[in-house]
């Protein structure tokens, strides 16, 4: 009496590994929606860093003019800039260097103007009688400190904010 050894045929094998490589093919197509995931969350977290790093810097007190420090900014072009530090916290400051240690990762830099849609303010003089400062700000990625032309770079990310005085 031949017994039969226990074992797969020649098409259940092609079977199983069909349906194996069709179900990893789904699972690697996911990874590349995943990753812009990630990326997008990344980048909205440094986005909302910035804003709120930026609008305690706006809104603190400068003891020369009693003002907002906001006022100063208005119209010039002092360069501040937003950034992640190496321990992980969002900080921005005037007049850092391209060899500042302290800094990691992505360097933006802040433009603060008027904000186009605050109704009865269009100049810095018409600020000086109301309570807040109503203000555009835009975020560029720029590759280092000393680049003060903007023209060609689009804004990373625009908001518009109002601080008070």
């Amino acid at each position: 009496m031949r017994v039969k050894a226990a074992a797969f045929s020649l098409i259940e094998v092609v079977l199983a590994v069909g349906i194996v490589s069709f179900a990893l093919l789904a699972i690697f197509g996911m990874f590349g929606v995943s990753l812009k995931t990630s990326t997008d969350t990344i980048s909205q977290h440094e986005v909302l860093g910035m804003t709120r790093s930026l609008n305690d810097f706006l809104r603190s007190t400068n003891p020369a003019s009693g003002f907002s420090n906001a006022s100063n900014w208005i119209g010039s072009d002092p360069g501040i800039y937003c950034f992640v530090t190496t321990n992980g916290r969002f900080t921005n400051a005037v007049g850092i260097q391209d060899s500042d240690a302290s800094r990691s990762g992505r360097l933006f830099r802040a433009v603060l103007s008027l904000s186009p849609n605050a109704p009865g303010i269009s100049s810095l003089s018409d600020v000086a009688t109301n309570a807040i400062i109503p203000l555009q700000v835009r975020f560029y990625a720029v590759p280092s400190v000393g680049l003060t032309n903007l023209s060609n770079l689009q804004p990373v990310y625009t908001y518009e904010t109002a601080i008070s005085r």
